[in-house]
Formats: structure tokens, C-alpha cells, sequence
């Protein structure tokens, strides 16, 4: 895979654009335009590029996310942010208003049993109505692979038992799709040449770029292994 980088795009950014790439393979192959769409995760890599591609490129009719950077995530095209820690928050999954007026998409970049503990479903169409819940990372963030046993059966769940399970329950059931890797090349380069237009920003965490030496190196692992990295995480060689 190769593609000549924009220059007006700076090499952080383009180093950074992997999560973009993803984000637009969620957003532009299962959103429309007028469609609902909540983001969960909004101030990661993958979620923060979902926000922008789903307001401005898709043309959603109303885009919600979960972070904790509200203001941040209001600038990328946010119509909606629940900080999830803000202590009179209703979770997403509670909210009575989503539940009267469902979201089309959920796109989700965190995992935690959203799917699976029937929290989407809350919130989200069903199959049949064209609900659809685009999963980023499985519905557990860190699952248990350490044996051969666990890891396929860890894989065999995502890749087939929910979407084996959403379609049997369509009626019920919102679609589900676990995303996995595609269109690399273009995808690429569309992002980049949005990039190069300012139509797409790649958000960097707030300590990026890190240093290339061992401490740096530690550091961006640190932080990403953390969860809450407010963009993508870059070290400058």
C-alpha cells in the first residue's frame, strides 16, 4: 500500500490518517443522508473523524457522541455530547428522547457489551426498519486471547454469531457488522485528499507527537493503552 501524500497535509497528520481511513469506511458505506447517527467515543481517532464524516460528508440530520471533551467534539460537528462523567448524565442507552426517536447508525469505537448487553437496541432501529450498529473494536475492548481456544472463540463471536444473532432477530434487533479492514489503499487516499481540502481534520492528542526514544515510545503506549486519548497518538521519527 502506497499513496502520495497531499503536500499540504503535514507527515504527522498523514501518519495519523489509519483511524480516518476506518472512520470513513463506517461512515460513508452505512450512513445516508438524514440518517440519526450516535458515535460512541467520540474524542478517539477512529470517533472524532466519524463526527466530521458523518455531519459534513454523509450529511447526517443529527450527530451525537460520548466524551468528555464536550466543547471539542461540539467543533467537529457534534449536535449532541453526553459527558459520561458528569454526574447527572443519563446514559445513552436511558435517554427516553432517543428511545421515542431512534438513531439510524451507532458507530462504536469502545466496545463494552453494547451490542450484546442490549443497550443499542434501545436506542437504535431494528434491522428491519434499517437500524444498523457498525462495530469498531467487538463488544469486548480487550478480550482474553492468551490461547488458541479463546482467540477463535473470541473471533467466531464477532464475525459471526452477532451478525448470525442480528439477523435471526432483524424484526427486534438492530444489524450488526463487526468492521474490519478494506479499501486500504483508496481509502487512503480519499482521506488524505480531504484532508488536503480541510474538509477532514485529523485530531492529535494533546501530548502528540511523542519523542522516538525509549521513554516516548513508553509514553504513546501509555496513553493509548489508557483508553482516553483525545485523538490519535503519534510518535515523530
Amino acid at each position: 500500500e502506497a499513496v502520495l501524500k497531499p503536500e499540504k497535509v503535514s507527515l504527522e497528520e498523514a501518519a495519523a490518517s489509519s483511524s480516518a481511513i476506518t472512520a470513513r469506511n463506517a461512515v460513508m458505506d452505512f450512513c445516508k443522508e438524514g440518517d440519526r447517527v450516535l458515535v460512541l467515543g467520540g474524542s478517539g481517532g477512529v470517533g472524532s473523524a466519524a463526527i466530521q464524516l458523518a455531519k459534513h460528508h454523509a450529511k447526517a440530520s443529527f450527530v451525537a457522541t460520548t466524551s468528555t471533551q464536550t466543547e471539542w467534539c461540539k467543533s467537529l460537528g457534534a449536535d449532541e455530547v453526553i459527558n459520561y462523567k458528569a454526574s447527572d448524565a443519563t446514559p445513552w442507552y436511558e435517554r427516553t428522547d432517543w428511545e421515542q426517536t431512534k438513531f439510524d447508525v451507532i458507530i462504536d469505537t469502545v466496545g463494552g457489551g453494547n451490542y450484546g448487553e442490549n443497550k443499542a437496541s434501545r436506542v437504535l432501529k431494528s434491522g428491519k426498519l434499517g437500524g444498523h450498529f457498525v462495530a469498531v473494536c467487538g463488544d469486548d475492548p480487550k478480550p482474553d486471547c492468551k490461547t488458541w481456544f479463546k482467540a477463535i472463540k473470541f473471533f467466531a463471536g464477532v464475525l459471526f454469531s452477532w451478525p448470525l444473532y442480528s439477523w435471526w432477530y432483524a424484526s427486534t434487533m438492530p444489524s450488526y457488522t463487526l468492521l474490519t479492514p478494506y479499501n486500504i489503499t483508496q481509502g487512503r487516499k480519499q482521506v488524505l485528499d480531504m484532508m488536503a481540502s480541510k474538509t477532514l481534520e485529523i485530531k492529535l492528542d494533546d501530548q502528540s507527537p511523542h519523542a522516538f526514544t525509549a521513554q516516548g515510545v513508553q509514553e504513546a503506549f501509555s496513553v493509548v493503552a489508557s483508553g482516553h486519548a483525545h485523538g490519535k497518538v503519534v510518535v515523530r521519527m
